[in-house]
């Protein structure tokens, strides 16, 4: 009994270092020899040094097993967290309005959309009218980000997608270029020229302007 529990020990020990299968497999030696340590001490009188030897090694994988264990469920857990924290954000995601979209690192949020003629000094074209968005730019990254009227375009019912115009119809509140620091925040308005005949618009917003790969699409609701 006293070798077998020694031998069953020695093995249910090695196996609880190895992480997976290794714990799983360890069990079974783990139990037979505590349970033949036990009955090797009870029995062989004066030939107990290799059954409390087994027993003691049959204990100590129990430890080992639960250590490895535990450890095992903690690095999965950060893991998990890790790709939460680094899993890129959901692109192409369409979003109603006053809604916080996101994009990357950062989010943009409409407050409001209204459709007009223009003024006395600044019309549209002919079968056009001005589309003026508000828009707020947050930068929730840990570094400092650009930002530029030409991260947005505005898309039609036929899909087609047209980039802001530049005049002064709103010039007090003009989006305009900038940087944010991490944490920062701005406001302002975009204009677009659309078809009188356009009912149906969306906002799409870029963190990178080149391209438009990764967008964020927000309805429009007029005022």
């Amino acid at each position: 009994m006293g070798i077998t529990s020694l031998i069953l020990g020695i093995i249910a020990f090695i196996l609880a270092f190895i992480p997976g299968c290794g714990i799983v497999l360890s069990i079974f030696p783990m139990i037979l020899g505590c349970i033949f340590g036990i009955i090797g001490i009870i029995t062989e009188k004066g030939k107990r040094a290799m059954s409390i030897t087994g027993l003691c090694l049959s204990i100590a994988s129990i430890f080992v097993f639960v250590i490895v264990t535990i450890t095992m469920l903690v690095f999965a857990e950060l893991e998990d967290d890790y790709e939460t924290e680094t899993t890129p954000t959901r692109t192409n995601v369409t979003y109603n309005m006053k809604e916080t979209a996101r994009v990357g690192d950062n989010t943009v949020r409409v407050t409001k959309a209204i459709r007009t003629d223009g003024t006395e000094e600044i019309k549209p074209k002919e079968g056009k009218d001005f589309v003026v968005v508000t828009v707020t730019i947050q930068n929730r990254g840990r570094e400092n980000m650009y930002y530029a009227p030409q991260n947005f375009k505005i898309k039609n019912s036929q899909k087609q997608l047209q980039r802001p115009v530049v005049n002064k119809l709103e010039e007090a509140t003009e989006l305009g270029y900038g940087e944010l620091m991490a944490g920062g925040s701005v406001t302002g308005t975009v204009v677009f020229e659309v078809n009188k005949t356009d009912k149906t618009l969306s906002l799409l917003y870029s963190d990178d302007y080149t391209d438009f790969e990764d967008t964020a699409e927000i309805r429009l609701k007029f005022e």
